[in-house]
C-alpha cells in the first residue's frame, strides 16, 4: 500500500514536487497526505469589484485550452466514466486584466484564465494542488518547498481566486468539501481555500457560466465594494 503522506511529507524542492505528481496519482495523492476539515470555511469573501461591466463569453471555437491535460493515470480513471475536460479556458479581456491588477499578484508567477463551464458539463470531483501552475512557471521550479503551505518557498500564501463575471443562476453547481457556493452576485470575488479541500463543479442550467480563475501569491485582504473600471 502506497504511503502517499509519507511520500508528500518528504518533498524538500518544487523539484521533488514535480516530480512527485508525475509519478502518482495526484487525486490519492491530495486526498490521503492532508485531511480536509469540514467544519473549515470552503472559501473567504473578499469584495465585489463592481457590477456595471458585461462579460461577453467568447465562441467555443476561441479557446486557448482546457482544463490542465490529463495525465496517463488520470486518464486509466476518467475516460472509462467518460469524464472529459469540465471546461473551456479563454484569454482575460480589458476589464479583468484590470481586475487582474487590483489583486496584487506577485509577477513572479501568475495563472489566469476566464473558464467557461458550457452546458451539460461537469468537472469531475478532484483536488486542487496546484501542479500545473508549478510547473508552468519555472520561475519556481528551483525553490525550496513549503510542506506546511503546499507550496513553493514564498512571503505570501499560494492563493486560488474566483471572480464571479455573471449573477448566479439555478443549476449552476459549484460543491465545496460539504458546502455549496451559490446565489453570487456578478463582480463576487472569493479566496477558495484549495489545501486539501475535494470540489467539483456542474452545469445543469441553459446558459454558459463563466469566472475568472486567478492562482499566484498575494497578500490582498477584505476590500469591500470597489469599482473596477
Amino acid at each position: 500500500m502506497i504511503n502517499y503522506k509519507q511520500i508528500y511529507d518528504e518533498i524538500e524542492t518544487t523539484h521533488d514536487f514535480i516530480r512527485v505528481v508525475n509519478e502518482y496519482d495526484q487525486f490519492q495523492l491530495e486526498k490521503h497526505s492532508f485531511t480536509w476539515d469540514y467544519s473549515t470555511p470552503p472559501y473567504t469573501y473578499l469584495g465585489n469589484v463592481g457590477t456595471s461591466f458585461n462579460y461577453e463569453i467568447p465562441p467555443q471555437e476561441e479557446r486557448i485550452g482546457t482544463q490542465g491535460a490529463f495525465n496517463e493515470i488520470e486518464k486509466e480513471i476518467h475516460e472509462p466514466l467518460k469524464y472529459t475536460h469540465g471546461y473551456d479556458r479563454h484569454p482575460l479581456d480589458d476589464w479583468c486584466k484590470r481586475v487582474l491588477e487590483f489583486l496584487r499578484f506577485d509577477p513572479i508567477a501568475i495563472e489566469s484564465n476566464v473558464n467557461v463551464q458550457r452546458l451539460n458539463t461537469v468537472k469531475v470531483l478532484h483536488y486542487d494542488n496546484m501542479s500545473t501552475f508549478v510547473i508552468n512557471n519555472p520561475s519556481l521550479h528551483d525553490l525550496a518547498w513549503d510542506n506546511e503551505r503546499r507550496q513553493p518557498v514564498h512571503k505570501w500564501p499560494l492563493r486560488r481566486m474566483f471572480v464571479a463575471l455573471q449573477d448566479w443562476q439555478d443549476g449552476w453547481m459549484f460543491q465545496m468539501g460539504n458546502n455549496q457556493w451559490s446565489g453570487w452576485k456578478k463582480g463576487d470575488v472569493i479566496d477558495f481555500h484549495w489545501r486539501g479541500q475535494p470540489h467539483s463543479t456542474a452545469n445543469a442550467s441553459y446558459n454558459e457560466r463563466a469566472f475568472m480563475k486567478v492562482s499566484g501569491f498575494t497578500d490582498i485582504d477584505y476590500f469591500g465594494n470597489v469599482t473596477i473600471k
